[in-house]
């Protein structure tokens, strides 16, 4: 009989240690997006193309809009800490 060459290329599949059915680690659960951020992140891009296209000084919106956008955002996390 002759025996049969194993192939080197093709991986063998390990089982991931961080396994979907193990009930140490729970999933994760999807966050819904921010719908204040988003829409002010959108009037913050709108501020930008103003910016270069029509005055310098529209800048100063995109950034309060940074401002505002990074408390809501901080704001989020602490509140999940408690």
């Amino acid at each position: 009989m002759i025996p049969k060459k194993e192939n080197k290329n093709v991986k063998e599949k390990k089982e991931d240690p961080l396994s979907k059915n193990d009930p140490k680690f729970p999933k994760k659960v999807k966050n819904k997006p921010n719908l204040k951020v988003t829409i002010l992140s959108l009037i913050a891009i709108i501020f930008l193309v103003l910016t270069f296209t029509v005055h310098w000084l529209f800048i100063m919106g995109a950034i309060i809009i940074m401002l505002i956008n990074q408390k809501e955002l901080i704001g989020k996390e602490d509140k999940s800490e408690i």
